[in-house]
Order: C-alpha cells, then sequence, then structure tokens
C-alpha cells in the first residue's frame, strides 16, 4: 500500500515537472517565432526605406492636383521632399503638420506606392467644409445676438456636432425671452452646397411668447410686497424675460445692501402653466442680520462719507473689510491735507437682527508744506528734479479764492509717493539704472508745518559706447539707424529702448514680416547696446470676411482696406490695417469695427482677416439754435435757428445726403447737399443746391444757386480740388443783381496735429477763381487767394501765425466787382479789435470792399487750469482798391498804412473746439478796444 502510494506520488511528480517543461519550451518557441517575425518585418523595412522617392502627389478630394497650381506650389513648399532620396517616417510625419499648418484641410493622409525603381508618395487632402453663410428663418431676435449664442461662425469649417449644440443654444436664448414652446432644427440644403462651402439653415418656430401672470414675493420683513413692487420695473401681464428678471434680483440685492442688510440673499423661481402660457414668478429672500453704520467725530460731513465707504457694496462686515474701510477714510482725509487723521472701528452685536459697526473719526489738523528738500543730487539740479513732481509747498501768493491758480501747499501722501517713483523713473530714463529715492517728512507741532525731504542715491550712470544690429538682411544698417533714437554717447534709457523697439518692430511690419522678433540686450560693463534680429518670414494678405454689414454693402469697407495697400496677396501690414480701421471709424456708418487674424503664434504664411462691425442708424434729425459772434456782441440781430435732416449711407454705399434749414434775424438759409466720396476712385464727388441771404453792411444780398465739385486725395497730407459754381446774386435795397458761373482750382496741404487746437504743423492753401467769359455770367473776374498758417509749441506754449493773401481783377472791361465778391477785413477771423467789415477804403454801396487782401495773425497760447486757456496776439490787415501796376500799390500802402492790434483773450476747450472771448486793442488809433465772442481759434 505504501509502496502504491510513494509510485503514484512519484508519478505525478513527473508529470508536473513534464507539463512545466512543455510550457516553457511552447513559450520560448513563441517568442522565438514573433521575433524572428520582427526581424523579417525589420529587414524588409529597411530594404523598403532605401528605396528613394521618384514621385509627389497630391490628391484634393479625391482629385489630383495640377503641379501648376498656386495650391500645389505651396504644398511643395511645405513638404521639402526632393526626388531620389529616401525618405523616414519621421519625415513624412513633419511633412503632415506642415500640410495642416496650411489651414484648409480638415485631414491629411501620407500613402507609400512601392514600385520597382522607387516609392511614389501620394498625399491625400481633404478640404475643409467652410460655412458660407448662416441663415435664421422664422427669426423675430437680433441677428447679431443670435450669432454671439451659438458656436458655428461664418468661414469657420463646419461641424454637425456644433450645429446640434447651436440648437440647443438658440432654444435656451429663446426661452430666456419667453417663448418656451419654440422649436428648432438645423439643415444644410444640398443645392447651396457650392464646392467646399455650405450654408447653415436654422429654422426657428418661436410660437407664443408667455406672459407673468403674478409676482410674489416670500421671506420679505423689513420691506412690504408694495413697497418692492413700487421699487421693482418687472410688472404682472408683461412679457416674461430672464434678463429683466435677473436685472430686478439685482436691483432687489442692493436695495436691501443699502438699507444695511449686508448678507441679504435673493433669489427667484417660476412656474410655467404650459397650458396658459403663463409665469408665476416668485422672489425668494432671506434678508439676514441689518448692519448700522455710525460715524463718530467732527470736521466732516457724516453722509457723503457714508456714501464712499464700501461696506455696502462689499457686502461683509468681515475684520478685513472694516480694516480697509478705515484705511479708505484715512486716505480720503489725507488726500484732503489731513496729515495724520487717527480712525478706530468697533463691532457691538446688539441682537440677532441687528448689528452696529462704529467708526470713530478724529481728523487733527491740516498742515501746510513749508518746504521741500533735495539731498543728494549732483546730476540734476533741484529745479530740474521739482519740475518733475507735482508736491508743492504752500505759494507766498495764495489766497482761498485763488487757490486753483496757486499752490496750496497740502500734503497728499499718496501723491507723494507717486513723485517719488516718477524721479526714480526720470533717474532711469537718464541712464542712472540703479537710482533708489527715499522720502522723509517731518512735521512741525507748533507752527503745523511740514518739510518734506527727497534723500537721492542717484549711482552710477550708464551710457551707450557700442551700438550694433544681428541677424538683419531685410534692412541694412544705415536704415536701422535712422529709425531708432539711440545713439553713441546717449546715456542709457529702457523706456528709450522699448521704443526703439517698437519703431523696428514696426519698420519690418510695414515689409509684411510680422513675425520678426526683435531683442535689444544691454551691457553694462561695456556700455554695448545690440539689437537681435530674427527675421522670419513673410506674411501675406489672404482673404477678407465682413460681417455685421445689414446695410452698408461689402465694397464700402473693402475699397477702405485696398486704397491703404491691403489686397489680396499683398504683404500684410498690421500698421496699415489698423489705418484702414481708422479711416473706416472716419465714415460714420459704424458704431463699433472689430477686426480679428490668425494668432501669431501660428506663423502663418496667408492670413485671412475678419472684420466685423456694428452700424450706426444712417438718419438723423438735428435741431439748434446759437448766436452768431460775428455781429455786434449781445445783440439780438443775430439769433439763429437750424433744422436739419441727413442720410448718411444711401443704398448702403456711403452716399451723403443732408438737407438744411436755418431761420434768424439776419437771414435764411437752405440748402441740400450730395456727397459721394468714391466718385471716380478715392476723388470725392459733391453737390449742392442752396439759397442763402448774406449779411451786408448796409443791406441783404440772396444768394441762389448750386456748386459741384472733385477732391482728389494726392497721398498723404495733399488734396487736389476742382470747383464749378453757379449763383444769382441780388441786393434787395439797392436793386442791384447779377449772375457769377466760376470755375476753380486749389490745392490743401494740412500736416497739422488736431484740426480744432492744433500744436504743431502747418496749412497751405492756394486758390484761383476763374468766371465769365466761356462760362457765361454776367460778372467776370479772376481771384487768387492763399492761406498759410504755422504752429509750433515748446512744452505747453504754442506759437501760432498766419498769413492770408488775396488778389482779385474784373475781366471784360468789368472794372468794379459787385460788392459781395470783393474782400473785406475786421472782426473775430481776420483783425480783431475793429467793427466787422469795418476797415479798408469804402465802395459806392457805403461798404468797406477792395480787391487786394492783407492779413496777418500771430499768437502765443497757453494754459492757465485744466481746460482753460489764454492767448496774447497781435493782428495786422488791411485791403486796397486795384491798383493798375504794382507801383501803384505800393504807394497806396505806403499812404494807407494796414490796420493792427493787439489783444488778450480767454480760451476753453469744448467738444466743439475751444471757445474764446478775446479783446482787441487798436494800435496808433484813436479807437475803444472791442470785445469778440467765436467759437474755434482765430486760425
Amino acid at each position: 500500500m505504501w509502496n502504491d502510494m510513494v509510485l503514484i506520488s512519484s508519478l505525478s511528480w513527473n508529470f508536473r515537472n513534464f507539463l512545466s517543461f512543455f510550457l516553457n519550451l511552447s513559450y520560448l518557441l513563441i517568442r522565438f517565432v514573433s521575433i524572428l517575425v520582427l526581424l523579417i518585418l525589420h529587414i524588409e523595412s529597411l530594404r523598403a526605406d532605401t528605396l528613394p522617392v521618384i514621385q509627389i502627389e497630391y490628391l484634393l478630394n479625391g482629385e489630383i492636383l495640377d503641379q501648376s497650381s498656386i495650391l500645389s506650389q505651396a504644398l511643395t513648399d511645405k513638404t521639402e521632399i526632393e526626388y531620389g532620396y529616401t525618405i523616414s517616417l519621421y519625415k513624412i510625419r513633419q511633412c503632415v503638420e506642415a500640410i495642416y499648418s496650411i489651414g484648409e484641410f480638415s485631414q491629411v493622409r501620407a500613402v507609400e506606392k512601392k514600385t520597382e525603381s522607387g516609392i511614389i508618395l501620394v498625399f491625400q487632402l481633404t478640404s475643409k467644409t467652410r460655412i458660407a453663410e448662416i441663415k435664421f428663418d422664422g427669426n423675430i431676435l437680433d441677428r447679431d445676438f443670435v450669432l454671439e449664442r451659438i458656436r458655428s461662425n461664418v468661414e469657420q469649417e463646419y461641424s454637425e456636432e456644433i450645429a446640434q449644440k447651436d440648437v440647443k443654444h438658440i432654444l435656451n436664448l429663446y426661452m430666456d425671452y419667453g417663448y418656451f414652446n419654440a422649436r428648432v432644427r438645423f439643415s444644410v440644403p444640398p443645392k447651396e452646397r457650392v464646392d467646399d462651402e455650405i450654408l447653415l439653415r436654422f429654422e426657428i418656430v418661436p410660437y407664443a411668447r408667455a406672459t407673468i401672470e403674478a409676482i410674489k414675493f416670500v421671506g420679505n420683513l423689513a420691506l412690504s410686497d408694495k413697497d418692492i413692487q413700487n421699487i421693482i420695473e418687472i410688472k404682472s401681464k408683461q412679457f416674461y424675460q430672464k434678463k429683466t428678471v435677473e436685472k430686478e434680483l439685482r436691483r432687489l440685492r442692493e436695495l436691501y445692501r443699502q438699507e444695511g442688510y449686508l448678507s441679504v440673499q435673493v433669489t427667484s423661481s417660476q412656474v410655467y402653466d404650459v397650458n396658459l402660457n403663463r409665469i408665476t414668478l416668485t422672489f425668494h429672500i432671506v434678508e439676514g442680520r441689518r448692519v448700522v453704520v455710525e460715524l463718530i467725530g467732527d470736521g466732516f460731513d457724516k453722509k457723503v462719507l457714508r456714501e464712499k465707504l464700501e461696506i455696502f457694496k462689499q457686502g461683509n462686515y468681515s475684520d478685513y473689510v472694516l480694516r480697509s474701510n478705515a484705511q479708505r477714510i484715512r486716505q480720503i482725509y489725507q488726500q484732503k491735507g489731513y496729515y495724520d487723521p487717527q480712525v478706530e472701528f468697533q463691532v457691538t452685536r446688539e441682537s440677532e437682527e441687528e448689528i452696529v459697526i462704529t467708526f470713530d473719526i478724529d481728523l487733527g489738523k491740516v498742515p501746510r508744506i513749508r518746504k521741500i528738500d533735495f539731498v543728494g543730487n549732483g546730476a540734476f539740479s533741484d529745479s530740474d528734479l521739482l519740475q518733475q513732481i507735482v508736491t508743492r509747498k504752500r505759494s507766498f501768493f495764495f489766497l482761498p479764492s485763488l487757490g486753483w491758480l496757486f499752490p496750496k501747499g497740502i500734503f497728499d501722501p499718496m501723491a507723494f509717493d507717486r513723485d517719488r517713483k516718477a524721479l526714480e523713473l526720470f533717474y532711469k530714463k537718464n541712464g542712472y539704472l540703479d537710482a533708489r529715492i527715499k522720502a522723509e517728512k517731518h512735521i512741525d507741532t507748533k507752527t503745523n508745518q511740514l518739510h518734506l525731504q527727497l534723500e537721492i542715491d542717484e549711482g552710477t550712470q550708464q551710457r551707450i559706447d557700442n551700438l550694433g544690429f544681428e541677424g538683419n538682411a531685410i534692412f541694412n544698417i544705415d536704415q536701422l539707424i535712422s529709425i531708432i533714437s539711440a545713439r553713441l554717447d546717449m546715456p542709457y534709457s529702457k523706456d528709450l529702448v522699448e521704443q526703439d523697439q517698437r519703431k523696428l518692430e514696426m519698420l519690418y511690419d510695414r515689409k509684411g514680416y510680422i513675425y520678426a522678433n526683435i531683442e535689444p540686450q544691454y551691457y553694462e560693463l561695456t556700455g554695448k547696446l545690440i539689437y537681435r534680429i530674427t527675421e522670419n518670414k513673410q506674411a501675406k494678405l489672404g482673404k477678407f470676411y465682413i460681417h455685421g454689414n445689414l446695410k452698408t454693402k461689402d465694397h464700402v469697407l473693402q475699397r477702405e482696406f485696398e486704397n491703404a495697400g491691403l489686397e489680396k496677396g499683398d504683404v500684410f501690414s498690421f500698421e496699415r490695417l489698423m489705418d484702414a480701421k481708422r479711416k473706416l471709424f472716419l465714415l460714420g456708418l459704424f458704431r463699433s469695427i472689430s477686426i480679428r487674424t490668425p494668432d501669431r503664434i501660428d506663423q502663418k504664411e496667408i492670413l485671412d482677416v475678419n472684420v466685423r462691425v456694428e452700424e450706426r442708424k444712417p438718419g438723423s434729425i438735428s435741431l439748434s439754435g446759437g448766436y452768431n459772434p460775428s455781429s455786434e456782441m449781445f445783440s439780438f440781430k443775430s439769433v439763429r435757428g437750424t433744422f436739419g435732416l441727413n442720410y448718411n449711407n444711401l443704398y448702403g454705399r456711403n452716399l451723403r445726403v443732408s438737407t438744411r434749414a436755418r431761420f434768424g434775424t439776419e437771414g435764411n438759409l437752405y440748402e441740400t447737399i450730395f456727397i459721394e466720396p468714391w466718385l471716380v476712385g478715392n476723388t470725392i464727388g459733391t453737390f449742392r443746391v442752396f439759397e442763402d441771404n448774406l449779411q451786408e453792411i448796409s443791406d441783404i444780398t440772396r444768394a441762389r444757386g448750386g456748386i459741384a465739385s472733385l477732391i482728389k486725395r494726392l497721398g498723404g497730407n495733399n488734396k487736389l480740388s476742382v470747383q464749378y459754381k453757379y449763383q444769382e446774386l441780388h441786393q434787395k435795397k439797392r436793386e442791384l443783381g447779377t449772375t457769377v458761373s466760376s470755375f476753380g482750382l486749389s490745392f490743401h496741404r494740412d500736416s497739422r496735429d488736431h484740426f480744432f487746437s492744433p500744436r504743431d504743423g502747418q496749412l497751405n492753401e492756394f486758390m484761383i477763381e476763374y468766371a465769365g467769359g466761356l462760362l457765361s455770367g454776367k460778372t467776370s473776374f479772376v481771384k487768387v487767394t492763399t492761406d498759410h498758417r504755422f504752429y509750433g509749441n515748446v512744452a505747453d506754449v504754442v506759437f501760432a501765425s498766419a498769413i492770408r493773401l488775396g488778389f482779385e481783377k474784373g475781366l471784360r472791361n468789368q472794372v468794379r466787382l459787385p460788392s459781395f465778391e470783393r474782400f473785406r477785413v475786421g472782426g473775430a477771423t481776420t483783425v480783431r479789435g475793429y467793427a466787422e467789415m469795418s476797415l479798408g477804403p469804402l465802395d459806392e454801396s457805403g461798404d468797406h470792399r477792395g480787391d487786394v487782401m492783407f492779413v496777418f495773425n500771430t499768437e502765443l497760447r497757453f494754459p492757465i487750469y485744466n481746460l482753460v486757456g489764454a492767448a496774447i496776439f497781435f493782428d495786422l490787415g488791411d485791403i486796397w482798391n486795384e491798383p493798375e501796376t504794382i507801383s501803384d500799390l505800393i504807394k497806396n500802402i505806403r499812404a494807407n498804412q494796414p490796420w493792427s492790434a493787439i489783444g488778450l483773450g480767454l480760451r476753453i476747450d469744448t467738444a466743439l473746439g475751444p471757445a474764446r472771448l478775446d479783446y482787441g486793442i487798436p494800435i496808433d488809433q484813436d479807437l475803444d478796444g472791442k470785445f469778440h465772442l467765436a467759437l474755434g481759434h482765430t486760425f
């Protein structure tokens, strides 16, 4: 028995060993076969990789691309595979990624076709299906508002999944407006699919809009239902709108917080009755405890101070909030000159319903700054540094009534700290990179006066001893140096170098190198400044996609981009793009303009531009009244009123039509003007018909006619214009009448930096007008006028001067021109200090008129305070009758010296230009001075 058991055990052990051996052997055989197969495949792969590329094909949507096409050339440039060379999987992956970066394909696959002589590499491309247009059938909401809610966008890739989500977004939007039964579905009509572009259509059925049946309030104890109902704007029987409900929630929270319930919670819920299509709206209010703020102290307005506290806005009374409010009170009164106001707060919990917070305020006295000292400054004088700060000691001439003009000497710690930082920045701009400034203040408690001291550690000045560029190929060294402001032996300024960096980036931008990277580096030990330039590739302009122009035609926007040098295939420039945006704003058609381009990180070579605009209402009505300051001061004879109608976008082509009627004690005006901004290319065409009553000194002239003109933009600041004018003129009292048919040519160059209040630049105008002759008309003459103005400034002081010349001569035996065609001088816009049109010789009608005009003006304009300024002026001018020779003109000028005046004026800046009040005093004349009130500068 025992032997049998031993035998069985032995056989069992042998069987287990055999089975284990067999399994191990099988595993080894499988491993061996696997390795052998992999080795064979690897050898085959190595053999295949050694085959050269003999041909490359590009299949777009299943069709072979023509190798001569632009797209094929672009793909070849991206893949950069040469025939005859072997290719690896890594290289193929790089090619696929490069093709994807073009941004035109939704799928890119690379397929190898092996032949005996080599490999044919085929790139199978699937173009993106773009959305050409999005339509909303049955939509009753604002189209742009719906577009903002959905993710699908015009010119983006179409996605069915996104479109399905957009259906939900539109449904939610309609529910927000009370359309709870709305239905929305989308479709892509096959008939409207063109190549790789589709029309995405959303069909909307809004059904009836729900109304509010009842409004309930729950949890309100401090305020009754009636009180709340009187405050909120939402009422029963109104249409439901989620935005309105949210607005009322905010209103209620703010109302409760102003009452001291800082932790109030206000929510809403609604119950919708499907059968009646009505809403029961409930406001749930959890008031919390009321917070009462008490202000203790003297010398301040408690009501005003309470309104400036942030407790009620922040909505809590934590220790941090109370401490910050105490600090805010300190800052408020420190800015008013209180040196060290003390503020303490205390919280008293009186009950579960109310909390009392007390601020105990001790303002102290207001000291005055007696002295400001600078210590340690060697590079700059005290006066130089004082010009960099706003803190001032009390003026010796200080009077309370003139506090706006003379410094009060009030100490503001925040302003003083800004002054310290401003001085550090001033030093850094002048090469003192390590400059440090410490501010100290000392108060004399006996005299209540402050002594301020600024201790300056200037450090060592850093200068530019070596200047260079690296990596530039597009521009040479001379071109780059001419752009930047940094020069050898100049103090190193980080701000200046950063400005130069932007100038260099703009230089490259103009040539299309928008990805150029400019890295300036300054070495303090050697004084070497290097601009390291990585030019990268040039970008070209792709397509313009314009959205939001519901009335305005696309070409109105496109021509502004083209005029800025931005057409498809041109080099891309952000500077020109922003210039085009500025010109679009100047059209006056759009409330907002946004321009989007691909992210610079992508570094695309072809950049499409998406332009989205929000249009203004093209029509407007204007009604105004006023006083003509050219007339006698404060005379009711000069009152006028004007009514006008304007339409700035006729037919969506930016055609402008306006009509105006002006009624006044000096006469009436009726006119209609039509303007075509792009009549021929960038030439402006205008046509005006009018009937006007021109006020003369002793009579009224009625003028009726029309003017047609063309204005050609010559680039830069130059314009050339031609004009034809026809007028019928009649003087009522004298029963004099004539017709004038004239042709005018003028050149206009304007480099002023501001239209209303120029500080720099010039204005030059030259005009010649010919009337009669071949143009018919009873009056025949030639008239030449010039206007030259110059503006320059030193700091805030502006020097302005102008000279105006005119000459006219009658033709066809017409010795003397009608009064209304001759020059006149005197008054607010020519020679101040004299009455309007009161200078020069008298004509047969008793009016001061002449055929030769000379007017010279010069002004020194300077600011006084904020929007108030002043001017000192000198005017010189006169008119003379037409001389037979130049020597006769010289004799007339010597015999009748030009009239002159000096004076002083006050200026107040307004949105319509400076309003001015001038007082002119005639020179060498026994005449009293005159006031002149006008809008806009004399020149």
